[in-house]
């Protein structure tokens, strides 16, 4: 049988052969199955759901196990759900538990009739990696359902390779990867439908009750681990540059929100430091001492210029991916293109433009991975536009942002509540008893017969980096939610770099299915050049680190103790820590125009679109006590919300009992201005809308745990940091009529 086998899998041509026929029959299938289910949730669709409806869970099980007895057995393998630790690493939407969960069933129902299959191609080809077979034929899986599934012969399409290939051809296997799922999807869902009408499915309807756009569930309000499970259930992905832009945009201000704190606000941000250190060091060192001695060791000021160094170096990673992101809007001016005569090949800036370190280095380092062939395989390169060479290069930022994940192991890791579940057996594997915790999360979610191990990922997440598939990154990212999502006492325990990496891993991670669900797919790139250029982006970050915090200088700013004695600090001591970081700031400016020939702030400003300009990086003539100066901004609050802000504003001591819940502030801050939103864990971004007179910059809080009280610490910081920004104070609200 082996060698039957064996012989069967080289004869290329058999192969080919045996693909195009299932390629036919599962078009049709799939076409005609599809427009059957549409035309029967026209006519009967909210009968189905009202019948859907009025059963129970236990019922909708019964159900599942009579009518498709093999989806109990083997699910079919695609993500989003469920990982084991005692099977291979399969992923499945379709699980009697989620589909017997509340309307999930109706949601899948209409999601499929209400768009085409074409719409779903970007989430139903995650279903697995499949390298496919080279053949000279492809598969068409755009348009409308008679172009969509037709096999294109490459030689009846000689498309210039400077255009591309026509929009939505993948591989021929692939394809009929793709479209085998999408058959079984719509026969489940048909016979599901069939079930429920029983005889009525042959009777006319009093008028037509069709499903609508209201069945499809919303995630929105989900947790990330649902959002990730349950994304097959909604609307389909799909491509949008605006919103791309938005979501980098909202990122790098988020980011830059530190540094403006670093310039503005040196007591928020020295405190900040100054856990985050302290804790570093308390991992490192088997008795750690609780003094101030600690602070003026080498080891302190180590820690010091890396925490800095850091945040300049998520403002690289970031700004990089901006800049990729307003290539594919079309706001930066196009590259021109050497002329299609001349023989010499395109530098480096034209092929990948906005990749620092690459100006003055060797174009063939570019070149040598920029092809054009005739068959655009998933081994072959094909960046044809300037759109998609930026869709590639966003697409490595963005893994680059998502690999860091070897960061978040080590701070679990080294967290003191969780330390101890990360001590591996000198067996193998992690010893049963220090996972109580985890295991209890796990059943919570899934039931107590589950076999689900969070840790497993976990460590996961601490192998090098080995160019992660897409659904494994999300995966990783679902895995750790699990741990940090699931019990609010233990998220308040975890520190505030775990939050931070944790929502660096879940931008980069929810970002990476937007760009895959880009109708044209030219930029997708093989594995091996795609580490080539992620290990030449790593490295040119790297660079650009060394030469930002080269100098000794930036360690000396941080030595005086009364920057991190920890103690509410006096107004002298506020002006001395303005000074300091005043002159960092200054160090940093210098030794960035040294390495890139142009000031922090002149290359942030270029890189920004003419409209916006950024509040964070102004001019060393900055004056700290400018706020206080500007006049005054005052705004009609209705009663409830002033008590609120009066008591947050007025002078309070130590001893002061604040009564101010963290959803009462929710709802002040709505009230004069600004839009709230969660952004992961317990923080907290909140954003001036465009009528408010408040500038158009964000800041962020954090939430308080176990909460729902603001804390007097909290509350004093809140306010501190509201004056500086906005000029926020207790004669900025009057009681509206």
């Amino acid at each position: 049988m082996d060698k039957v086998a064996m012989r069967r899998v080289d004869d290329e041509q058999a192969r080919s052969m045996a693909y195009r026929v299932r390629a036919e029959q599962l078009r049709t299938e799939a076409n005609d199955a599809h427009q059957t289910l549409k035309l029967l949730c026209k006519v009967h669709g909210r009968t189905i759901a009202n019948r859907w409806k009025n059963r129970t869970k236990d019922k909708r099980k019964a159900f599942f196990a009579t009518a498709f007895p093999e989806i109990l057995e083997k699910p079919f393998d695609v993500p989003p759900g469920r990982i084991e630790i005692n099977k291979p690493l399969t992923e499945s939407f379709m699980n009697v538990e989620d589909l017997s969960t509340g309307s999930n069933l109706i949601s899948l129902l209409a999601a499929r009739t209400l768009y085409s299959l074409s719409d779903w191609v970007a989430h139903d080809r995650l279903v697995q990696v499949y390298e496919g077979v080279k053949y000279n034929v492809s598969m068409l899986l755009e348009g409308d359902d008679e172009t969509y599934g037709t096999v294109v012969w490459h030689e009846e399409h000689h498309w210039d390779p400077e255009n591309g290939a026509p929009r939505g051809l993948v591989g021929l296997s692939l394809g009929v990867f793709i479209l085998d799922f999408q058959t079984k999807v719509i026969n489940l869902l048909m016979k599901s439908a069939r079930m429920l009408l029983g005889d009525d499915v042959f009777k006319p309807s009093a008028g037509d009750l069709p499903l609508n756009t209201d069945d499809i569930i919303d995630l929105s309000t989900r947790s990330p681990s649902e959002r990730y499970r349950l994304r097959a259930y909604t609307h389909p992905v799909r491509f949008s540059k605006e919103d791309l832009l938005n979501t980098l945009l909202s990122k790098l201000l988020d980011v830059q929100d530190n540094l403006i704190f670093l310039r503005t606000d040196p007591i928020y941000f020295h405190s900040r430091l100054q856990s985050k250190a302290a804790h570093e060091l308390d991992k490192n060192e088997k008795s750690p001492k609780r003094g101030n001695d600690k602070r003026g060791s080498s080891r302190w000021n180590d820690l010091m210029e890396a925490l800095i160094a850091d945040e300049y170096q998520r403002l690289g990673l970031w700004t990089l991916a901006w800049r990729h992101g307003q290539t594919v809007l079309g706001i930066l001016d196009e590259v021109p293109r050497p002329d299609a005569d001349s023989e010499q090949a395109p530098s480096a800036e034209a092929v990948f433009p906005l990749i620092p370190g690459l100006e003055n280095g060797n174009p063939d380092r570019a070149v040598t991975i920029v092809e054009h062939p005739s068959v655009p395989f998933r081994d072959n390169i094909f960046l044809p536009t300037k759109e998609d060479r930026a869709l590639a290069a966003l697409e490595l930022v963005l893994e680059c942002i998502a690999d860091k994940r070897w960061m978040l192991h080590d701070a679990l890791g080294g967290a003191p509540p969780l330390r101890h579940l990360f001590r591996r057996s000198k067996g193998n594997g992690i010893a049963a008893d220090k996972l109580t915790f985890l295991r209890d999360i796990s059943r919570k979610e899934l039931g107590p017969d589950s076999t689900m191990d969070i840790m497993e990922l976990l460590w996961n997440i601490a192998e090098p980096p080995r160019n992660p598939r897409l659904n494994e990154v999300e995966r990783l990212f679902v895995g750790v939610d699990e741990l940090v999502q699931k019990d609010a006492h233990q998220r308040g325990r975890l520190t505030a770099r775990i939050l931070s990496i944790l929502s660096e891993l879940h931008t980069g991670a929810a970002l990476l299915p937007e760009i895959a669900a880009h109708p044209d797919r030219h930029h997708t790139l093989a594995d091996n050049p795609k580490q080539i250029h992620k290990d030449q982006i790593l490295a040119d970050i790297d660079e650009f680190m060394t030469g930002t915090t080269s100098t000794h200088s930036l360690t000396t700013m941080f030595q005086d103790t009364y920057l991190f004695d920890g103690n509410p600090p006096s107004s002298s001591q506020e002006r001395k820590a303005q000074k300091a970081l005043q002159a960092t700031w200054e160090r940093v400016e210098i030794d960035f125009r040294d390495f890139r020939k142009k000031g922090l702030s002149e290359l942030y400003q270029d890189q920004m679109p003419p409209e916006f300009v950024s509040p964070g990086f102004l001019p060393h003539t900055y004056d700290f006590t400018s706020c206080a100066e500007q006049p005054l901004i005052t705004i009609h609050v209705k009663k409830k919300h002033i008590k609120t802000l009066h008591i947050l504003f007025s002078p309070m001591s130590e001893n002061s009992d604040i009564d101010v819940s963290w959803e009462l502030f929710l709802q002040a801050m709505r009230a004069i201005g600004f839009k709230a939103d969660r952004v992961f864990g317990t923080e907290w971004r909140f954003i001036p809308n465009n009528d408010s007179p408040w500038p158009a910059y964000p800041i962020s809080f954090q939430e308080p745990i176990p909460g729902p009280k603001i804390m007097w610490k909290q509350a004093r910081f809140i306010v501190k940091r509201l004056f500086r920004q906005y000029s926020l104070q207790r004669s900025s609200f009057i009681l509206s009529e």
